[in-house]
């Protein structure tokens, strides 16, 4: 292990690839944050670079792409492991995704360069209907020395659901940049750009177009709530794979007039101003930085409790906490904060003192910088036996 006397820790990021994302963000601010005198930072995409890598990269991150076709793509394999000796890498930190997992433990055990390897775990539970994916982390976790969990119970489920010892697993809670999030933008601006009128109680989703996102259920309450009252509207941030779906499914329920889907924005701050309240419906999730963002913003947030949000919105105190895939349930919610604005701002404005207090990006970077220097520090390596 070179002496970090002479020069920067450098720390290699591998993921499938860097698509926009929760866990794909925090990275991206790790980076951006992090001293540079003191650390150096790599992207490594095992498939196209995505957004967020093709960002890092316009402001000089090195950036490798297309690292491999497949799970046993050997010459993908010793590919990597010639970028970590030439880039002279510490560090290779993977998300909990089996492929990455998979390449940078192989690609660590070719390297000659001594590196130590570490799992963000950016999920939550076992999944029924992935099972394969399942097995494959449990076969590598234990060849992973490192672990990186967003809670302190996401720290003991994933060492139970697992078998990882909680020794090896570290606690970094997310942050967001409480100056770039904060309560200062126009409602009536944001509102003037959507084209949504200013007397209506806007309700946003601010998520990918993913299954575990549940936006259809979303639009189930939105179609509920349009039944009986004409002043509303919905606003979806984010794009993927299911927004065909969820367009058929907003023309079919004829709400269209009453729904807007943005795309992906770059600044989605400018729009969120807009909402009076901001859902979370998702079946799962680990600790999802929307939810702060708008307790930032000190916009009430409701949001189904599922893996850790219960930890991060505070029913009744900072937001409202309701059961997954129930429509009822979020209707009543939407109408509860209709109906008493009183109630809103006060659930606004707690949240947002709590994240300032809490849930800063400062705070977060500081806890990367310090778990970066502290395993680096360490003799152990990927090399050594599990």
């Amino acid at each position: 292990m070179p002496s970090q006397e002479n020069r920067a820790i450098k720390i290699g990021f591998i993921e499938r690839t860097w698509t926009i994302g929760g866990a794909e963000r925090i990275v991206q601010n790790v980076i951006n944050r992090m001293d540079s005198r003191l650390f150096k930072a790599v992207i490594l995409s095992l498939e196209n670079a995505g957004i967020v890598g093709e960002e890092l990269r316009a402001v000089g991150v090195p950036v490798y792409e297309k690292l491999a076709s497949g799970w046993f793509d050997f010459k993908g394999i010793r590919k990597l492991a010639k970028i970590i000796d030439e880039e002279k890498l510490d560090v290779l930190h993977t998300f909990a995704n089996p492929w990455s997992m998979f390449f940078a433990v192989t690609a660590g055990f070719l390297a000659k360069q001594q590196i130590k390897v570490v799992t963000g775990i950016h999920n939550s539970s076992f999944s029924e209907h992935a099972l394969r994916k399942n097995i494959s982390s449990m076969i590598l976790c234990p060849w992973i020395p490192h672990f990186i969990a967003l809670t302190e119970r996401h720290r003991k489920l994933y060492s139970k659901k697992y078998f990882v010892n909680q020794k090896k697993i570290s606690v970094i809670y997310n942050g967001i940049d409480t100056n770039r999030f904060n309560d200062s933008y126009s409602k009536e601006q944001a509102r003037v750009s959507l084209g949504v009128p200013n007397d209506h109680f806007v309700v946003g989703i601010v998520a990918a177009f993913r299954p575990e996102k549940r936006h259809d259920i979303f639009i189930q309450a939105a179609k509920k709530l349009l039944e009986t009252f004409a002043d509303f509207s919905f606003v979806l941030v984010g794009d993927g794979a299911l927004r065909p779906e969820i367009e058929k499914q907003i023309a079919k329920l004829g709400i269209g007039d009453n729904v807007l889907l943005t795309g992906n924005v770059p600044k989605p701050e400018t729009i969120m101003a807009g909402f009076d309240a901001k859902v979370l419906c998702s079946e799962s999730e680990v600790a999802p930085l929307t939810v702060l963002e708008a307790g930032a913003m000190a916009i009430p947030v409701i949001a189904t409790d599922v893996g850790f949000v219960s930890e991060l919105v505070i029913d009744g105190e900072t937001g409202i906490i309701i059961p997954p895939n129930d429509v009822d349930a979020l209707v009543n919610a939407i109408l509860s904060l209709k109906n008493d604005p009183d109630k809103a701002n006060k659930l606004g404005n707690a949240a947002r003192e709590r994240v300032t207090n809490l849930f800063s990006l400062e705070k977060m970077v500081q806890g990367y910088a310090d778990f970066f220097r502290n395993i680096v520090s360490k003799p152990n390596c990927v090399k050594v036996e599990p």
